[in-house]
């Protein structure tokens, strides 16, 4: 596991962590939002976790206009043979 790798990892445990600090007071009172923003961050972070640096590419990829462009790739490979 490289350094960069590692260092999403880290920023994924203390998403997580201060999910966990938040989330727990506000899931059933009349704050849920902030309960339900908690849940959303500790999946983020547990995503991160898992993954480490290829969820930001792959959310960089969504985001951009040409996040078709390597099935494109495939179809015209696959297509010419």
């Amino acid at each position: 596991m490289k350094r960069r790798d590692l260092g999403w990892r880290v920023m994924g445990l203390g998403i997580v962590a201060a999910a966990g600090a938040v989330g727990p007071g506000h899931l059933f009172g009349s704050e849920s939002w902030q309960g339900l923003t908690a849940f959303v961050a500790a999946l983020f972070g547990v995503a991160l976790i898992v993954q480490g640096r290829r969820v930001p590419a792959s959310l960089r990829i969504e985001g951009s206009r040409h996040r078709a462009l390597p099935q494109a790739i495939r179809q015209r490979i696959g297509g010419g043979r």
